[in-house]
């Protein structure tokens, strides 16, 4: 698969697409999803209060090998990605690089292939193997946001967590009717541009 990204702050937001994908499924600070409600009301916390609730209880779910394998991923995809930033910033000259910023580039490799183009300023990204595997595994787990249903959510947490619908149909449920798609997700989606699909 290549990806064409034009432009430093679309790599960024390229770059997030694995980068909140893991960090969503471990709990992290961001969320898919934003409340429905306003902020000054009661529903607003009350319903975050049920969020919190129903990711307590996936959370301390067991892991099936798909979340395994992508979390084992992140670290590569987090490098190499950065490789590329440094690199355009380093070659662009548009920013004094720290002797941090050196000292990562010769500290680390890149796993897969990134190559500049347009002055440094796009990038073409080429994934294969388990690169491609995380990367289309990260839509696909975006998918169940832009196709928000309880079929869906469910679908999703069960390919990565092992759990008993049982146990939170009725949080999936008030999830699925007072939470939507949150804002970033369009913005990361529309960062790259498919050049080529690998022949399966």
């Amino acid at each position: 698969m290549k990806l064409l990204v034009k432009g430093e702050h679309n790599f960024f937001l390229f770059q997030d697409i694995a980068y909140y994908y893991i960090k969503s499924l471990s709990g992290g600070f961001y969320s898919p999803i934003k409340n429905k409600h306003s902020s000054n009301s009661s529903s607003y916390y009350i319903y975050n209060s049920w969020l919190e609730v129903l990711k307590k209880k996936v959370l301390s779910s067991e892991y099936t090998d798909l979340i395994i394998k992508v979390k084992n991923l992140f670290t590569g995809w987090m490098i190499t990605t950065n490789i590329a930033i440094l690199t355009s910033q380093k070659e662009r000259k548009d920013r004094d690089l720290s002797r941090y910023d050196f000292e990562y580039l010769e500290k680390y490799k890149p796993i897969f292939l990134i190559e500049h183009c347009d002055n440094y300023n796009s990038y073409l990204v080429h994934l294969d193997g388990d690169y491609e595997y995380l990367f289309t595994q990260a839509l696909d787990y975006y998918n169940t946001f832009i196709n928000y249903n309880y079929e869906n959510v469910l679908r999703t947490i069960k390919k990565y967590f092992v759990i008993d619908e049982n146990d939170i149909s009725k949080e999936i449920e008030i999830i699925v009717n007072n939470f939507e798609i949150s804002d970033f997700i369009p913005k990361m989606l529309e960062s790259y541009e498919k050049q080529e699909d690998n022949q399966k």
